[in-house]
């Protein structure tokens, strides 16, 4: 990608915008695609290999069922302590209920068509939205920003490092 900065980029990306408004049409599809070639020089393409994170994240993550397989497999981690000690503290303070959604919806869209995964996270969405986790995260950590959420259901005795 270039070695613009962030400030200058945001400005040329604002002029091809600006320049490519005339001929967008209220057609969806066309209006994505021509937002697509106007933006495409601006975009990174390339993503670094890290061999070590994936590996990783293929231990402790790929082809668990639970939520608490991560956590156990996380919290007898050698030789990465630090990096799975931070993983496993996230995870520790995220609402339970949300985590075991979240992996029940990445496994559930594995292989499957756009059209399925995104009625699938709209169904996700709707139901977590209503759910007292969601108001109770928000009130923990933007409201009263006490940073200490009380889950529904609480957060299921995990083990210690």
């Amino acid at each position: 990608a270039n070695a613009q900065t962030g400030s200058t980029q945001l400005q040329n990306i604002w002029e091809a915008l600006m320049k490519g408004s005339a001929g967008v049409r209220s057609e969806r599809i066309k209006a994505v695609e021509q937002l697509k070639t106007l933006l495409d020089p601006y975009l990174e393409k390339k993503v670094l290999a890290d061999p070590e994170m994936d590996e990783l994240l293929q231990i402790h993550f790929e082809g668990k069922a639970s939520v608490r397989q991560i956590m156990d497999s996380l919290s007898g981690c050698r030789p990465y302590t630090e990096w799975c000690e931070e993983t496993y503290r996230e995870l520790s303070q995220r609402s339970p209920t949300a985590l075991n959604l979240t992996l029940k919806l990445l496994r559930h869209d594995e292989n499957r068509p756009l059209e399925e995964v995104f009625a699938a996270e709209e169904k996700a969405a709707r139901f977590i939205i209503r759910h007292p986790d969601f108001f109770e995260g928000i009130r923990a950590h933007l409201l009263d920003k006490d940073g200490r959420p009380q889950w529904q259901p609480a957060a299921a005795e995990l083990p210690v490092f």
